[in-house]
């Protein structure tokens, strides 16, 4: 079901004309809630009251999005939660950043939800440290969520509640202590069915190479990883080492790699060298570069093209 528009008219309309018609959407088992260009969030509002309500208690939901505004969200996602729900997203990307929601306690039941196979949180902002049980998820995705009660070594507590996960994308995570401290001293969890992995840099870091490829040991089935903004500023020239070790993924299982928001640093270079030279099966390495000089570009791509070494792989520059 997909709602961009809600309108109080029309639903009501739809209540007198066909009996028939209300039996049919009320037990439909996909709920999409996106109030962008709602002009009336009120009527909005009613609309997803109207649709949770009405619903036949006992039908399950079996996938729930909501893309809006986050007034009464809590109540929304406990009613999906206790429906026995296996697809999850959450969106509040246009949502006033000083009105992020709170969720309750109520909804930390999200984090322990053993029927979710898939999870998407994005602009979120948590203020409770819920225990964590994904014995069934495949596919996660954290863009712009902030832990405020976890520190960083919780999140390999969530890596760990999560032992078939298959698909992993983390964009601008952040704690309520330093990520760092995790990345140092603590010990990153075995993601034994990983094989896909994004991972965006948003802020600088020291050590993230070294950091990434202790990542990529522990994920050893790895077959297509997309890193964004790996090197941002020109201090980061001075974070490179080439590894001592090839992970076990990366000489045996990576298939694609995709480098975005390359500039063509000397630490970038590297590398992309270190991955063409490890990557015994590689098929695919995609570089995506924000600059529009074709010289610049040639030259980028005649650097990495000596790298290819006797390997079938497609070095695709875009």
């Amino acid at each position: 079901m997909s709602s961009p528009t809600p309108n109080v008219d029309i639903i009501i309309s739809t209540f007198i004309l066909s009996k028939k018609w209300n039996q049919l959407w009320l037990s439909v088992l996909t709920l999409d809630f996106d109030d962008q260009g709602s002009p009336n969030f009120l009527a909005f509002r009613h609309f997803v009251y109207l649709v949770m309500l009405m619903r036949d208690a006992s039908l399950p939901i079996r996938s729930f999005l909501q893309r809006c505004d986050p007034y009464d969200i809590n109540r929304f996602i406990s009613v999906a939660v206790k429906r026995g729900i296996d697809n999850l997203t959450l969106d509040l990307s246009g949502t006033d950043d000083d009105f992020q929601i709170r969720l309750d306690p109520i909804i930390s039941t999200v984090f322990n939800c053993r029927n979710l196979v898939v999870l998407k949180l994005k602009s979120l902002k948590m203020y409770i440290c819920p225990q964590l049980d994904f014995p069934l998820l495949k596919t996660l995705h954290l863009d712009k969520v902030y832990f405020y009660a976890f520190s960083g070594s919780r999140f390999n507590k969530l890596i760990e509640a999560c032992p078939i996960l298959e698909q992993l994308q983390v964009t601008d995570l952040q704690f309520g202590s330093p990520i760092t401290t995790m990345d140092t001293y603590q010990q990153v969890y075995s993601c034994h069915n990983l094989i896909h992995i994004e991972l965006t840099f948003i802020q600088l870091y020291q050590k993230k190479v070294k950091n990434l490829v202790e990542l990529l040991q522990h994920c050893p089935k790895l077959q297509d990883l997309t890193l964004q903004k790996l090197y941002e500023r020109q201090r980061d020239e001075h974070d490179w080492g080439e590894p001592q070790t090839v992970p076990k993924c990366l000489s045996s299982q990576l298939r694609t790699c995709s480098l975005i928001g390359y500039k063509g640093s000397n630490c970038e270079l590297l590398f992309a060298e270190y991955i063409l030279k490890n990557a015994k099966v590689l098929q695919t390495m995609k570089i995506s570069t924000s600059s529009s000089v074709l010289h610049k570009k040639h030259h980028m791509l005649m650097k990495l093209s000596v790298f290819k070494g006797f390997f079938a792989c497609k070095l695709l520059f875009d």
